[in-house]
């Protein structure tokens, strides 16, 4: 293997999947500082190429990028991680990868090639014979049905959506997940609102209520009770409504107080993250 430089030997120290996995937190953390020390990765880290860190340094790019909406970028990125791991034997490894690819194409209404990417990676998960990630792969397996389900719902065909919003439930109910249980309760719910069957949407609606209640998730509590008073104003329960919409602002003033515990835990994982950047240079 080739000796690195002097000025690599700093990088050069860690492990590849070290360096990633500090990378992977520094996307949630500090965005703009993970891109900086992505590149540096790319620059310095040295590597036999192809090599499945790299993959993964452009995968997390990528996952940057379409956070902040740039999807041209997001795109190049990802085309890159598929490149890179596929020329490194790690063709089967990525169908997150291709989850995100297709949520790009979709947020740009790029239809067809999202419903293909989606279809590529739930065939991905659908086909793994791994017991030891079986939870990964059935949660990937219900993604997929989710976003195609999403897509037919944009193009109105409700039965087709609620086929696969179901499939995704079905699959959901046998992980132990509620946060993605109750999305999925949420967006079958929202499916019937627009179908105008406010009761259907209604008792998927209080099924999630119920488990995000029990669980404690006070984002999804309150997605799904904003629909839940858009089912009562479609039915012209107007009382019922108004009471919703004050539980509606006593949890927005609780996620306020939640997001400022989070902002200062935050402060002290940057602490820590630039430390170890320091680390690596």
């Amino acid at each position: 293997m080739t000796q690195a430089e002097p000025e690599q030997s700093g990088i050069a120290e860690f492990d590849g999947q070290e360096l990633v996995d500090s990378l992977k937190v520094m996307s949630f953390s500090n965005p703009n500082d993970a891109v900086d020390f992505a590149f540096e990765i790319l620059k310095l880290y040295p590597g036999i190429r192809p090599n499945k860190s790299i993959a993964n340094v452009f995968y997390i790019l990528g996952e940057i990028y379409q956070a902040k909406g740039l999807s041209v970028q997001a795109l190049e990125y990802y085309t890159e991680a598929e490149r890179e791991n596929v020329e490194s034997g790690g063709l089967r490894e990525f169908p997150w990868l291709k989850v995100n690819m297709g949520n790009v194409y979709f947020s740009e209404g790029l239809i067809e090639e999202a419903r293909s990417k989606y279809l590529e990676a739930y065939n991905i998960f659908a086909n793994y014979e791994d017991s030891i990630n079986k939870n990964n792969n059935l949660a990937g397996q219900a993604v997929c049905q989710n976003n195609l389900g999403m897509i037919e719902q944009g193009l109105n065909n409700f039965t087709n959506a609620l086929l696969h919003f179901n499939r995704g439930l079905a699959v959901r109910y046998t992980i132990d997940r509620p946060l993605d249980l109750v999305h999925s309760y949420l967006n079958i719910g929202q499916l019937y609102l627009e179908w105008g069957k406010s009761d259907s949407a209604n008792k998927y609606l209080e099924q999630g209520l119920l488990i995000a209640s029990e669980k404690g998730l006070l984002g999804q509590e309150f997605n799904l009770l904003q629909k839940k008073r858009e089912v009562l104003s479609m039915i012209g329960d107007y009382k019922s409504s108004n009471t919703v919409a004050e539980k509606i602002i006593s949890l927005k003033e609780q996620q306020i107080s939640v997001r400022v515990d989070d902002m200062l835990y935050n402060l002290e994982l940057k602490k820590g993250l630039m430390a170890k950047r320091r680390e690596v240079k």
